[in-house]
């Protein structure tokens, strides 16, 4: 009797992982392909690139570029003083206590921008510069954010995180969006919002026998 429960402890010991544990082993160790929506919805096109560097660590790299100097790519109106021309990059590593990609997610990493920006109202009275100059300059500087991961299908996910970024700025000051003569200089330590609402697809495949 001994005998026979040590025989099938030993089987059930050797006996290999389910498919879809398997599936789910490679779906959390795989690295993905990434858009933030949040970054769309300021007619920024981006990609990013996240990958695992750990059981509950990921590291992402992503970036943006907005050329066109309004919302929509064929607005021409040069009688327009609005103007909105960036581009950015970030890495962030971002922790995961549950496991990589489900769940509370918390991140942090480092963002550098360059901005062209003029004839813009931010909301509640903040950067009341851009209002009034043109400011083309860089920022350089450290985020901090904190959100939510989920599964959508066995390959999509949605991420929604929401944080700041600190750091230091300085740009070159024109009195005017598209012209006129430099007037100064804008600098110092600037605190901004961050909202990352991200569509990710995982690069893996798990297909097996079934054997």
């Amino acid at each position: 009797m001994a005998a026979f429960i040590f025989s099938s402890t030993a089987v059930a010991q050797t006996q290999p992982d389910s498919l879809s544990t398997v599936a789910e082993r490679i779906r959390v160790n795989s690295p993905a392909l990434r858009t933030n929506l949040a970054w769309a919805g300021t007619a920024t096109p981006n990609l990013g690139f996240e990958f695992p560097v750990g059981q509950h660590f990921t590291l992402a790299v992503d970036g943006g570029y907005k050329p066109w100097p309004r919302w929509l790519a064929w607005d021409n109106d040069i009688e327009n003083p609005l103007k909105w021309r960036h581009m950015a990059v970030e890495s962030v590593l971002r922790w995961y206590p549950k496991e990589n990609y489900r769940g509370f997610v918390l991140g942090s990493g480092l963002v550098w921008s360059h901005y062209n920006i003029a004839s813009i109202t931010a909301p509640w009275g903040l950067y009341p510069e851009l209002a009034t100059y043109r400011l083309q300059g860089d920022f350089y500087g450290l985020n901090l954010t904190l959100g939510w991961s989920w599964w959508l299908t066995r390959h999509l996910r949605l991420s929604l995180e929401a944080g700041a970024a600190a750091g230091y700025r300085k740009a070159a000051r024109y009195d005017c969006p598209r012209c006129g003569a430099e007037v100064g200089t804008s600098e110092g330590y600037k605190t901004l919002p961050k909202l990352d609402v991200s569509v990710a697809y995982h690069l893996f495949s798990a297909k097996h026998s079934g054997k």
